[in-house]
């Protein structure tokens, strides 16, 4: 069992490199299209093969130009079309200039102003969502339908049980053993999950907000929308966190997370569901599958790259 996990492990992480590597390609390729006069265009399923003739994957890019800046987008498959496929995406952003001395008309790319990278199977596929281009929630909303509001921060009592929408301005804590038959909201501050603790927006006592998300914590400046998750007992539904979701122990995660930065140590496991939180609850939408997931340990910190 052993010798054929490691066999697996080996095989997956290769595949991501080399999808990261055709990804790439196609960012190189783009250019060239570019410096050949093509402002705005595509490259649609480049197949690359060894010198044996083997496939190596394909890529896929687009571009499109903004005053003087390229935006590229590229995508690298191994695997295509099968239970194994891989695929990793790489965005880009160049800004174009005048040589000196180089006569008119005559431009290069001055420097990178952006690159980011990311793969889709470990993050929508995989119920793990990693993203630096977040959706939006409609905190309003959220305040809207509130059951109970904490202006000032809220912590619960060990072993507590809390029914409804909780909507918090500053610091909260679910403390160990706290059973949340509903939602809660952390606006502008941080949320600290204990041991032991149930959050199921599914048992929710009014039916028309069994769909919402399980979490939401929402922040735009350091030291807030961060969450840790310290061997809750289980969470049903959406976990949203705007900066960093810290699973420091097992915990079982029933739903989807969705986050700028996921850390976890080696043998995290996440298990999922699809998710539909309400049409007004977020812009931009929110990724659903079904599945397992084992986090690896670092496995996150690659994909922010």
């Amino acid at each position: 069992m052993l010798t054929t996990t490691g066999y697996k492990s080996y095989h997956f992480s290769k595949d991501r490199a080399q999808a990261l590597y055709l990804a790439e390609a196609g960012i190189s390729s783009a250019i060239r299209e570019i410096k050949g006069g093509e402002e705005e265009g595509s490259i649609s399923d480049a197949t690359l093969a060894y010198s044996d003739g083997s496939l190596a994957g394909s890529y896929s890019v687009e571009w499109v130009l903004d005053g003087s800046s390229y935006t590229l987008t590229s995508s690298g498959i191994v695997n295509k079309g099968s239970t194994n496929e891989v695929k990793r995406r790489v965005s880009a952003k160049y800004t174009k200039y005048s040589v000196p001395g180089g006569g008119e008309g005559i431009e290069e790319f001055k420097h990178i102003a952006s690159y980011e990278t990311s793969c889709s199977q470990c993050l929508i596929d995989l119920g793990a969502y990693e993203t630096s281009n977040m959706p939006i929630p409609n905190m309003n909303f959220f305040l809207d339908n509130a059951d109970h509001i904490h202006e000032s921060g809220f912590a619960s009592v060990n072993g507590e049980s809390l029914d409804g929408v909780y909507y918090v301005q500053g610091n909260a804590t679910l403390g160990e053993r706290t059973t949340l038959n509903g939602t809660i909201v952390v606006d502008g501050g941080t949320l600290t999950i204990e041991e032991g603790c149930t959050i199921d927006p599914s048992n929710n006592p009014v039916s028309s907000k069994q769909d919402f998300p399980a979490v939401v914590v929402y922040g735009e400046v350091e030291n807030t929308g961060e969450v840790t998750i310290e061997r809750a007992k289980e969470i049903n539904g959406l976990i949203y966190v705007s900066r960093i979701v810290d699973i420091s122990a097992n915990c079982k995660v029933t739903g989807v997370i969705i986050a700028d930065e996921i850390r976890a140590a080696e043998g995290r496991h996440i298990e999922y569901e699809k998710v539909s939180p309400p049409d007004d609850a977020f812009s931009g939408g929110t990724p659903s599958g079904g599945g397992t997931v084992s986090l690896e340990s670092g496995s996150w910190q690659e994909l922010s790259q």
